[in-house]
């Protein structure tokens, strides 16, 4: 089996996302407004009636390597429509040019930045995303920041370790070179030489006490089941509040690949019904105690 020159698949990849995205049903009277924060090229996603006191934060999927605003804005306009909130879409550092932890710490300061706006941050990653979103959660604790007010895991890439790798395509039934072996390349791009067992690519290795409520979407197709499944088990064990959405026989970027399916409008309601649950709750985020500790 010839393996995939990942250096020529990436160009090419990343084009095939960004048409498949611009070909997305967006959502009806979205906007999207471009603009530059703190070095980093984003879209605001403004929808009617939106709330001013709520933001969303979306970390857009793509392997680390691909995703962007022009994949991601359609997407990003269903979210923000079910919800009533507009949305920040970042195109944060992506491997190779700008591996292991740029992304991470332009995010971390985008969301600062957010925070001096917002009374309510509500943080969703897809992917990719999904795992950078909660390493954000980490670093945030980290750095006695307000946490977001919940977050929301679409199919979330949570363990990127060579083993985790392979039984998540072996679990599918996929040996292709498309597969297990063209993803732990490109997760070698992103760590750059860091641990992939580090809890801040591998969000499975957190110490997850602490953390905002949580929503995680995933398909009993999905390549990434089995560690999404290990990771609200955890969750839950160390005492999060956790939603495991499942959705039968839904593969990997269902939400993308299938705008048309009745999964993905129920996907969105039962995200729009937890985030506002989680909102309407709850007060803005105070800052976590200073006598708290965390693993470092």
């Amino acid at each position: 089996m010839q393996k995939i020159d990942v250096m020529q698949y990436i160009p090419q990849s990343r084009e095939r996302l960004d048409q498949l995205g611009a070909n997305y049903i967006g959502a009806d009277n979205f906007e999207a407004v471009a603009e530059t924060i703190e070095g980093v090229n984003c879209a605001w996603i403004k929808v009617p009636n939106a709330s001013s006191e709520h933001i969303i934060l979306h970390l857009h999927g793509g392997a680390y390597f691909q995703g962007s605003i022009k994949s991601h804005t359609t997407f990003s306009s269903q979210i923000s429509s079910r919800i009533g909130v507009n949305t920040l879409l970042p195109e944060f550092g992506r491997a190779p040019e700008a591996p292991f932890p740029q992304g991470l710490n332009e995010c971390v300061r985008l969301y600062q930045y957010l925070l001096k706006k917002f009374k309510h941050v509500t943080l969703v990653g897809d992917s990719s995303g999904g795992g950078l979103a909660l390493a954000l959660i980490e670093k945030l604790i980290k750095l006695n920041l307000p946490l977001p007010q919940s977050y929301v895991g679409i199919y979330p890439w949570v363990d990127v370790r060579d083993e985790a790798s392979r039984e998540a395509f072996e679990s599918i039934g996929d040996s292709s070179p498309e597969g297990a072996p063209l993803l732990i390349d490109l997760a070698n791009l992103y760590c750059n030489g860091e641990s992939k067992t580090n809890s801040l690519i591998s969000p499975i290795f957190s110490d997850l006490k602490g953390y905002p409520p949580m929503l995680i979407q995933i398909g009993t197709k999905d390549f990434l089941y089995s560690q999404c499944a290990r990771f609200a088990k955890k969750a839950k064990n160390e005492g999060v509040e956790i939603v495991f959405d499942v959705y039968k026989d839904m593969s990997h970027g269902w939400h993308l690949f299938a705008p048309d399916i009745p999964e993905n409008g129920l996907a969105y309601d039962n995200i729009a019904k937890f985030v506002k649950k989680h909102v309407a709750k709850s007060k803005p985020q105070k800052k976590m105690p200073l006598t708290k500790t965390r693993r470092a």
